[in-house]
């Protein structure tokens, strides 16, 4: 009788760690929302927001987001949003991300056009950063797009884990959904998205922002040049002199036609007599993790 009792038991506990071994294979349910696969963002799997004020344009507030597209990335940005909205006459954010999350990056756009109707809001994506999948339906949401030519693109479908492991499964129908709710309402070129669609079936499509802007995709409103012109102090061709502290490395978008524009400031500093750098002023609070 014990041993019946017992036997019973251990079915039982069975039954349940063979449940809860199914639901892990089983990866999310089909009402969850889809997942943009794509690689994993600069800061790992957790996203970070930097928000600084840029010297010499008080009226802007610089985002800036490495990472990946995942919570809690709508309450951060929208929390930056509510503290500086009634002080600031312009958002620009800074993008650097391998994709992630639709529905989390679907409440970051719904934040975007909402304060795009009282406020400038334009969007970047600088030298040597990314912006992949469900990155670039948020990119899209700026009134002016500031795209290097240096920068790195990737689009695919939606996808979400499969239950054969390390393998995804397509979600039929979302990614059109995206394209057709953000990319043709903010002017992207049809015929690119239909070879785009063509190339990226099946498949990791990855372009240069210079890939963009020849091919007339339309994704890239305002280039970010490959050459920038370095301000040298002519100081350094002479000996150097004793100093309390070393120079900081200037980076620089010069003013003119097709780069950023003066009121856009610098993130990383200004300059100050002489063509030396200055450090930032930082916003308060700063809003990250």
């Amino acid at each position: 009788m014990v041993q019946t009792t017992v036997r019973r038991k251990q079915a039982a506990l069975a039954g349940v760690v063979m449940a809860l071994l199914m639901a892990v294979w089983a990866g999310p349910a089909v009402s969850e929302p889809p997942v943009l696969q794509g690689p994993p963002g600069p800061t790992g799997d957790r996203g970070k927001l930097t928000v600084t004020s840029p010297v010499g344009s008080p009226g802007t507030v610089v985002l800036r987001w490495d990472g990946t597209i995942a919570a809690p990335m709508a309450q951060d940005i929208g929390n930056a949003i509510d503290a500086f909205k009634s002080s600031r006459r312009r958002f620009v954010l800074v993008l650097n991300s391998g994709g992630g999350s639709v529905a989390e990056g679907e409440r970051v756009i719904a934040l975007l056009q909402k304060i795009r109707t009282t406020h400038q809001l334009d969007t970047a994506v600088e030298r040597g950063a990314r912006c992949g999948s469900m990155c670039v339906p948020i990119y899209l949401q700026g009134q002016s797009r500031f795209g290097a030519r240096s920068s790195a693109w990737l689009f695919h479908e939606i996808t979400r884990p499969s239950t054969n492991f390390g393998k995804h499964t397509k979600v039929e129908g979302s990614y059109m959904r995206l394209i057709q709710k953000y990319w043709i309402p903010a002017g992207v070129s049809k015929t690119w998205v239909d070879r785009m669609l063509q190339l990226a079936d099946g498949h990791d499509y990855w372009q240069t922002g210079e890939n963009l802007l020849a091919d007339g995709a339309n994704i890239i409103t305002r280039p970010l040049e490959n050459r920038t012109k370095r301000n040298l102090d002519p100081d350094t061709m002479m000996p150097p002199q004793a100093m309390s502290t070393p120079p900081l490395a200037r980076i620089a978008a010069p003013n003119g036609p097709g780069n950023v524009p003066p009121d856009l400031g610098e993130p990383f500093g200004g300059v100050g007599k002489r063509g030396r750098p200055t450090a930032a002023q930082p916003v308060q609070p700063i809003v990250g993790r």
